[in-house]
């Protein structure tokens, strides 16, 4: 086996050499331990059968998937969440500081606290117009905070429908 260089097999090992591929000389992918040369045939192979696949459809296909199942999609977040506890932190973090940057915010500050203070057991507080929606934001104001179950909370995530 030669050597390789390290700059140049980030996610490659040297392994097992192919019975397909010998002159890869057991070039490997660290991500699941296949041949290159038969990974690179798969996805060949797969691309050839799916040619009609759009890749400009594939959030809406996603997103209509979580719409037909949620409690698949919930458990996956759940599971995400428990992998990436780093992730959902710098979450919190951003949420955090785009409260900070409303100096509006701090008018009320006295209101939010009092708000935040007389939560229910059991409850999230929620922004009822969400501060980083996808096609409105909101103010961290006492008059757009509501409180809802948690499961209420994650259900309606980043959403705002006007009735």
């Amino acid at each position: 086996m030669k050597y390789r260089e390290p700059s140049l097999t980030p996610y490659r090992f040297v392994g097992n050499i192919c019975a397909k591929h010998p002159e890869l000389e057991g070039l490997r992918l660290k991500s699941n331990r296949n041949c290159i040369g038969c990974s690179k045939e798969r996805w060949r192979v797969w691309w050839e059968k799916n040619k009609d696949y759009d890749r400009k459809n594939k959030a809406l296909n996603a997103r209509k998937w979580r719409e037909r199942n949620p409690g698949k999609n919930a458990e996956n977040i759940r599971k995400w969440a428990e992998k990436n506890p780093g992730a959902v932190l710098e979450n919190a973090r951003q949420n955090k500081r785009a409260i900070r940057r409303q100096a509006i915010a701090k008018l009320f500050k006295k209101e939010l606290v009092s708000f935040y203070d007389g939560r229910p057991e059991g409850c999230h507080v929620d922004h009822i117009v969400p501060l980083q929606g996808k096609k409105v934001c909101g103010l961290h104001v006492p008059w757009n905070l509501q409180y809802l179950s948690a499961k209420e909370n994650r259900e309606k995530g980043a959403s705002f429908e006007v009735s």
